[in-house]
């Protein structure tokens, strides 16, 4: 079972103020790969010819996101990383086939997994 680290901190920021030293763990990813039905992308191809918001989509997406913060944090807490610094999202999408309709998409989670070291690995120079 993975370690998650409930106080694990998050953020786009290159380094955290007034953080004790730390041991950088890396690059740590978590993605989320999800598809829409061909129903479902019929039906948003018609809202779209109206505009506005495609609400199936951004549920999707919401979900899709959720999940790869998730994976993220496992995969950080199994490092048991502190906190993830420089922390990024990222999406693509891909068609299958000969058709120009996109099939899946991708959201990707990523940043760089950090674990601060402790007073007595300061005092000890254990880094």
């Amino acid at each position: 079972m993975a370690k998650t680290v409930p106080e694990l901190t998050i953020t786009t920021a290159n380094g955290l103020l007034g953080q004790r030293p730390y041991v950088n763990l890396g690059l740590v990813m978590g993605t989320s790969v999800r598809s829409r039905s061909q129903m479902g992308n019929f039906f948003s191809k018609l809202k779209s010819i109206g505009g506005g918001k495609i609400g199936g989509y951004e549920n999707l997406v919401r979900a899709a996101r959720d999940d790869a913060l998730a994976d993220i944090r496992e995969r950080a807490g199994n490092l048991q990383a502190t906190a993830i610094i420089a922390f990024r999202f990222d999406t693509s999408s891909m068609a299958s086939g000969a058709s120009d309709v996109e099939d899946y998409f991708e959201v990707t989670a990523y940043g760089t997994a950090i674990r601060a070291l402790s007073a007595l690995e300061i005092q000890d120079g254990q880094f």
